[in-house]
């Protein structure tokens, strides 16, 4: 469509990543609905599940995926609340954008457009990675807005300096993405990982390298902002992580966050829901429900 701008390198990548992105969806367990909702930075897909009076909660994806990545999680969450499940604008799920995010304000801006779509007044938001930096960017910036907020893995400098781990698989994913540093960085960040034929893993495989990266924003704060944080947090991170240093980091993000609770779960890396959905999906169910 005309004014729309192509996050991806050539069209034939974009088919491809579309294709995945469809082969993922495929394998959503409960029913859904997809919205494309106007936004003043294009429109914005959503997957939406769950009892339409039941409590909503929005759902971040981390970087370079899409909202497909919740497939894991939705039966358990859609079962307590109305879940809308988000394609980050910029990224490469559904959404299509006109113009790109270019400051903290502006994904700000994005995700109230989003809230106002969706007629959402007050929601819980459950961000993981790259999604736990938009909620908390979001939550600075209208704090009347998100009822409670959980943490997953978040991508915020903050909770302590990068690892060599991070470096070593990370980096090389994020600056040479193939399908070697992808399995490298998934495989080798958890005890699980994806296995070969999840939809999910395979859309960051063909995606990842057919991605223009230039929508994202570093995921940076001033301790003294992280203070004026006033929503409930809860805080996961696994005992694999390798972005940080797992228990430093949930030390240090209890003393920046000064409403927040802390979860060490085990057995997961930075992939988290899905290395261990049963057990992340019941400690968010029982948080939010509080």
């Amino acid at each position: 469509m005309a004014g729309e701008i192509s996050v991806f390198k050539s069209s034939g990548g974009e088919a491809r990543s579309l294709a995945s992105y469809q082969a993922a969806l495929a394998r959503w367990p409960v029913p859904y609905e997809e919205l494309d909702l106007p936004t003043s930075f294009g429109a914005t897909h959503v997957i939406i599940s769950g009892s339409s009076g039941s409590p909503p909660v929005v759902l971040l994806h981390g970087q370079d995926s899409s909202a497909t990545s919740w497939g894991c999680n939705i039966a358990d969450l859609s079962a307590a609340f109305r879940c809308h499940a988000v394609d980050t604008i910029g990224d490469f799920g559904r959404s299509k954008p006109r113009r790109l995010p270019a400051s903290r304000q502006d994904y700000s801006e994005w995700l109230k457009n989003v809230f106002d779509a969706l007629q959402l007044d007050v929601a819980d938001i459950v961000g993981l990675s790259y999604g736990g930096f938009l909620a908390v960017n979001f939550a600075l910036d209208h704090p009347q807005a998100v009822r409670r907020m959980v943490l997953l893995s978040p991508g915020i400098p903050n909770f302590g300096p990068l690892t060599w781990r991070w470096a070593n698989f990370g980096l090389p994913m994020m600056l040479l993405p193939s399908r070697r540093t992808i399995r490298r960085f998934i495989g080798g960040a958890s005890t699980r990982g994806y296995v070969a034929d999840d939809p999910v893993y395979e859309q960051m495989i063909v995606a990842m390298p057919e991605l223009r990266h230039g929508s994202f924003m570093r995921p940076v704060f001033t301790d003294a902002e992280l203070g004026r944080v006033t929503t409930q947090t809860m805080l996961l991170i696994g005992d694999q992580e390798i972005m940080y240093e797992p228990r430093g980091a949930l030390e240090r993000a209890a003393r920046l966050l000064p409403n927040s609770r802390t979860v060490l779960v085990q057995n997961a890396g930075h992939m988290l829901n899905s290395d261990q959905p049963a057990v992340v999906d019941k400690l968010i169910v029982d948080f939010l429900a509080e």
